[in-house]
């Protein structure tokens, strides 16, 4: 129901000239411009061509700031660019008069998150058009940048707060170098026209039917876009709106977005990266399209028709990972990247000429998502061997092998939590960007931890030495681009470090995975408040002490546990029951001969490998420990640790599930742990994980029930991700 607007006066309601405290120096400003673009109008009508272009050049370069840095980089995250064409373009910005970035995106977030309602900080549907178009500049209080821009709390950032006002003083009266036509056409008359047709963004293009509160007003103005030259393609702001997330504005030829192009443009050149594209793009209907589509096609198909299906999976048994009963005789139809129908055979329609998977016979269920594994090995036992044998070669052999045998047994998402940073932000970007097969990486690169076992590791375990250094390096980590930070040995670090990381992982918006091998990793872990434990540890002890059971269960709402435990059944597995599994070629496929001959020598006696010296005297505990973990209430999630010794890419999922079901997990809690809980934690449970309209189109069939027998996942017969088939 909608709330009414509160019976106090609203800040739109105050007279239009009373700035709300600690904004008089912006109403000020807004006095300044206005008054001196009106005297250089009245003096010098015409500026001259040099003066023009210069002041021309300066708004195009402080629009591009704008949309691009300010807009799509910072405020959506839906391009990261190169740090100093990132500065570069805050400076543009800044110079333009748009405010300090930190500021800017507060503003905007708040925008997106309140939008049509009162709290909108600039919205007119309340305040009416000049509100929106200037007022609130003045009369509304800043956002709190502490809520919401955390992640823009950082040294570059905050410096430009205190650089805006002489900024902005230079780029006043600056012009001057000119002579007095510089001075109010490169100053004043160029602020003002940036001013009001960025204003635009705000208030015309703002002015639709909303609905009920907090509905979307935003449209689509293609004739502002000729005229909004500081500010490129945001004339397109319905279908921004539509789609936050994508850095693209303009989704059709006639839609033109520069701003868009100069992203594409800085892709290609290398200096911007992780492009998010929208989901619909070029073929998203008219609002007149959908209308005659709904009047001509019967049903509730009919909108189908908005985004010609490119696949289909019929028949089957559909389980949707909803952990609700699955849907027999289903269909599961694709448009492009996306799932836009799933259903009965007989309740959704399938146009003609639709590419048809036949699953008649299979079981049809998201790809999976292993929560914990190493691209940087595949299964060779030594470590100190590997990595000074290997180092050079896991960029371009090893991590792109272990990727795509992943992919092709059905594995379509993964964390890594633990590779070299450049490596493996490289194949994550090689990934997205199709050039070789994989599952979406997220990824934490190096662990976080006291210090280094051995010297050898210091390109994959940074040690800490202080708190100060402790942020330095997560920093860096978030700063590169990682989608998590993996600790461990938390219990080897002071609390000041250990609080260091956590803190600077949460203002940078990333997560923190930590081991959970020690009781005094797993109490430090609680204390400070991570999100989610490794390994099922504890080594020999029969079970959780109760103190830890305990504050498993005060957080068991928003907790997460991996408990890797396959990987240690596996061993006893391969050393004592089949010892041939070894040989199996699928393993071995894509690896390169003389790197699997080395990995399988190392595994000649799994029994003597110091990496399972306590391994079986550890099974008899692990069915107490993974019950106890369940009755916490905490999430559990499927992860295999995969390529450790023996554990191989090709074969380790299906394992965990299958485990899990031998331990008490129903297959459905099982296949629930490896879809729809790992979306939630990532926070993509809009995107993955389940198979409903609008997820992305990662699918996978395997012949026969894997609700009788999970172990069927082993022999995955059909692997789909982003909408095209990979086996």
């Amino acid at each position: 129901m909608s709330t009414p607007v509160a019976e106090a006066m609203q800040p739109w309601q105050a007279p239009w000239w009373r700035p709300v405290p600690g904004q008089e120096i912006v109403f000020y400003y807004l006095i300044a411009v206005h008054v001196l673009a009106a005297i250089g109008f009245a003096l010098f009508p015409v500026p001259g061509l040099p003066v023009f272009l210069t002041a021309l050049g300066l708004a195009c370069l402080g629009g591009l700031g704008t949309t691009v840095a300010y807009h799509r980089a910072l405020a959506h995250k839906s391009v990261r660019l190169h740090p100093r064409v990132e500065q570069a373009l805050i400076l543009c910005a800044i110079f333009n008069g748009s405010g300090s970035p930190r500021q800017w995106v507060a503003n905007h977030r708040l925008h997106h998150a309140k939008s049509d309602t009162p709290e909108d900080v600039s919205s007119p549907r309340y305040g009416g058009f000049w509100w929106a178009h200037l007022r609130w500049l003045y009369q509304f209080p800043d956002a709190s940048q502490g809520r919401w821009c955390p992640d823009l709390d950082r040294p570059r950032y905050n410096v430009w707060g205190r650089l805006q006002a002489p900024i902005v003083a230079l780029s006043l009266f600056g012009g001057f170098a000119y002579g007095w036509r510089g001075l109010f056409w490169i100053g004043a008359i160029r602020l003002l026209y940036s001013l009001h047709f960025q204003s635009l963004v705000n208030s015309l293009t703002h002015l639709g039917a909303a609905g009920d509160e907090g509905g979307d007003s935003s449209l689509n103005v293609w004739w502002l876009g000729p005229f909004q030259l500081t500010a490129w393609g945001e004339n397109w702001h319905r279908n921004h709106h539509a789609e936050a997330g994508s850095a693209r504005f303009g989704w059709s030829p006639f839609q033109t977005d520069i701003g868009w192009y100069v992203i594409r443009l800085l892709e290609a050149l290398g200096l911007a990266r992780d492009v998010r594209r929208p989901r619909m793009g070029q073929k998203r209907p008219s609002p007149i399209a959908l209308l005659l589509l709904c009047c001509l096609v019967p049903g509730p198909d009919s909108l189908l028709a908005a985004e010609k299906p490119t696949l289909a999976l019929v028949s089957g048994q559909v389980i949707d990972g909803y952990e609700g009963p699955p849907i027999h005789d289903g269909v599961v139809l694709i448009a492009g990247e996306r799932i836009v129908a799933v259903g009965r055979r007989g309740e959704v329609t399938l146009p003609p000429g639709t590419p048809v998977i036949d699953t008649a016979g299979m079981s049809v269920l998201p790809g999976l998502m292993d929560m914990h594994v190493h691209l940087m090995i595949l299964g060779h036992s030594n470590y100190e061997y590997w990595d000074t044998t290997y180092l050079s070669r896991f960029r371009d052999e090893i991590m792109p092998i272990a990727a795509k045998q992943l992919v092709l047994s059905g594995v379509t998402t993964v964390r890594d939590l633990g590779a070299p940073l450049d490596e493996i932000l490289y194949v994550k970007r090689r990934i997205e960007k199709g050039e070789i097969p994989g599952p979406r990486l997220f990824v934490s690169g190096p662990f976080i931890q006291h210090k280094p076992y051995f010297e050898y590791e210091k390109f994959v375990r940074w040690g800490v030495d202080g708190p100060e250094d402790a942020r330095a390096k997560v920093q860096k980590l978030v700063d590169a681009g990682v989608d998590f930070i993996k600790l461990i040995d938390q219990d080897q670090m002071t609390d000041d470090e250990v609080r260091a990381v956590v803190e600077t992982a949460r203002k940078g918006g990333k997560p923190v995975v930590a081991h959970a091998h020690r009781e005094d990793e797993i109490r430090v872990g609680l204390k400070h408040g991570v999100d989610c434990f490794e390994h099922t540890g504890l080594a020999t002890e029969p079970g959780y002490p109760e103190d830890i059971l305990a504050g498993l269960r005060k957080r068991n709402a928003t907790l997460y546990w991996c408990p890797t435990i396959e990987g240690l059944f596996l061993a006893d597995y391969t050393a004592r029951v089949f010892p041939d599994r070894l040989d199996d070629p699928r393993w071995q496929a894509d690896i390169p001969k003389d790197i699997a001959a080395d990995i399988r020598r190392s595994l000649q006696s799994v029994t003597a490998l110091d990496y399972f010296t306590l391994t079986f005297r550890r099974l008899p505990t692990l069915p107490n420990k993974f019950r106890q973990l369940r009755e916490t209430g905490v999430t559990m999630l499927i992860g295999t640790d995969s390529g450790i010794p023996g554990n191989f890419h090709t074969d380790s999922t299906w394992r965990e599930l299958d485990t899990w079901v031998r331990l008490g997990a129903t297959p459905m809690q099982a296949i629930a742990g490896a879809t729809r809980w790992p979306a939630r934690f990532l926070k993509k449970e809009k995107e993955l994980g389940t198979l409903a309209p609008g997820r992305y189109a990662d699918v996978i069939a395997v012949r026969g029930d894997v609700l009788s027998n999970v172990a069927l996942l082993q022999r995955v017969d059909v692997v789909v991700k982003n909408g095209a088939r990979v086996r």
